[in-house]
């Protein structure tokens, strides 16, 4: 079984495409775009950007940008851009959004036409007060999945705590035996 958070269930959605041998998966609050073209070209420009930041080592700019493109608040931004770990780890920003995630990476289908692809069970998690577009996102994937459910943590965001994560994910995968 395959638990994923954030940037993490992108993974776990293409390990289950690949018909890997898992029992079952878990996506917790992916955050898959719409696969518009506007989205596209808007995330083609932003991962130049952060790109040419990178590449004149920049990291609390890049770290900024792709924080704020996350929509968290300019008070937050401005705060986690010079954390010392986020800074450590800015050359590895592109790779999250921009090739774990991307439509590329899928070879051109959206996030719910893979998921229609994965056949073992799975469950959504979507944190009740997370960003909008996870909402919806979470809903169709779960919707496309043969063999999913959508679960909504009421009054958690995307950083749900371990103690209210666990027992989900205990029930679960807890009810599969091989």
């Amino acid at each position: 079984s395959l638990y994923g958070h954030s940037s993490g269930a992108g993974l776990v959605l293409h390990a289950g495409a690949r018909a890997l041998p898992i029992d079952r998966i878990v996506l917790h609050d992916a955050p898959f775009g719409s696969g518009s073209e506007e989205e596209r070209r808007a995330e083609q420009a932003e991962a130049e950007q952060l790109a040419a930041l990178l590449s004149q080592d920049r990291r609390a700019e890049a770290v900024a940008l792709f924080l704020a493109g996350m929509g968290l608040p300019a008070e937050v931004v401005d705060q986690l851009s010079h954390h010392p770990a986020l800074l450590a780890n800015a050359p590895t920003i592109l790779y999250d959004p921009f090739e774990v995630m991307s439509e590329r990476s899928r070879g051109g289908a959206t996030a719910a036409e893979q998921a229609g692809t994965v056949t073992v069970p799975a469950l959504v998690l979507v944190g009740e007060a997370s960003p909008g577009f996870m909402m919806d996102v979470g809903r169709r994937i779960a919707a496309a999945l043969p063999n999913g459910r959508l679960r909504v943590l009421a009054g958690h965001d995307h950083a749900a705590p371990a103690d209210v994560v666990a027992p989900v994910l205990t029930e679960f995968l807890g009810t599969h035996r091989r």
